[in-house]
């Protein structure tokens, strides 16, 4: 059997989201016109469904340096364990996508990080640090 081992990397959609968010819907509709919005949604519920999944439409999309941060974390903390790094990132991917969950709000991440395998209130510490936002916007290239 092949084993794969999958180290996600940080990269912004849009790195000019501010840090408390913006509705998605008016991002959507900023960037692609509100009358595609309903369009883009359609298209991303049945794309979800067709993986067993659901689709929030309703979320705020914000800068993601918090929660790119903390999946470097999630590698670095635990000694490169794949497990644990990949369950984390599925944690705030899933929350943000399907949970419409604010994964610019640092109790958001520190719960998905927890769900993952990592201690929370590290998490938390780590977050209200500055640590590894200079490493992580060097490897986007902001």
């Amino acid at each position: 059997m092949t084993v794969f081992k999958v180290r996600w990397h940080p990269f912004m959609l849009d790195p000019t989201l501010p840090n408390e968010g913006v509705s998605r819907e008016a991002w959507l509709g900023k960037k692609f016109g509100d009358a595609r919005v309903p369009a883009l949604h359609a298209q991303m519920t049945k794309i979800f469904a067709d993986e067993g999944v659901s689709y929030a439409q309703k979320s705020i999309l914000g800068n993601t340096l918090n929660s790119h941060r903390l999946i470097r974390y999630s590698f670095d903390s635990t000694n490169g364990e794949y497990k644990v790094h990949n369950s984390v990132v599925n944690e705030i991917l899933l929350g943000y996508h399907s949970g419409g969950k604010n994964i610019t709000d640092i109790n958001v991440l520190a719960a998905a990080a927890k769900r993952g395998g990592l201690d929370a209130e590290k998490v938390i510490a780590f977050l209200k640090s500055d640590e590894s936002s200079k490493e992580v916007l060097d490897e986007i290239k902001v």
